[in-house]
């Protein structure tokens, strides 16, 4: 059974955001931080922002966990679709070609995923997000700098109902 999203982090372009939460209903948030990156932070260097974060995260007493990690939204690109179809082994593909056609980056180089809105007769309403591909492995690299596992990625807007809703 996969481990229950205990924190959700935002790695902002100045300014470092973390929740730590016990998991259960009703959810409680036992810790935050909002803390200042250092001025001599070198921010392309996801080892460093990692080491960081963790710093940050042992001051505010908080514990390594699963997390949902948020995504600034000025890099991510959403589409609203409707597919004229219901089968769900077709949305994957339909989903990326419809995405791909207005990508501003060549499509190799995105992670695209979708979420089902909805269905009606024979159609389904998706909402279809793409990130570029280096921005995922970019989290993956500080959450490994930092000790953390990541669960989720998800736009910023969605971050949150994400980490309430485990």
């Amino acid at each position: 059974m996969p481990r229950r999203i205990t924190l959700a982090i935002d790695l902002g372009h100045h300014v470092l955001r973390a929740a730590q939460v016990r998991p259960g209903r009703p959810c409680r948030v036992v810790s935050t931080l909002f803390e200042r990156m250092p001025d001599e932070l070198d921010r392309s260097d996801a080892g460093a922002v990692g080491r960081t974060l963790a710093g940050a995260m042992s001051r505010a007493g908080m514990t390594a966990g699963p997390a949902v990690f948020a995504l600034d939204r000025s890099i991510t690109s959403f589409k609203r679709i409707s597919l004229p179809t219901t089968d769900p082994d077709e949305l994957p593909d339909m989903v990326r070609l419809a995405v791909e056609r207005d990508l501003p980056i060549d499509a190799e180089e995105a992670v695209i995923d979708f979420t089902v809105l909805g269905r009606q007769d024979d159609a389904t309403l998706v909402e279809a997000v793409a990130v570029p591909r280096r921005e995922i492995d970019r989290i993956r690299e500080v959450a490994d700098a930092a000790g953390l596992t990541v669960v989720r990625i998800a736009p910023r807007c969605h971050g949150s109902l994400r980490l309430a809703d485990s």
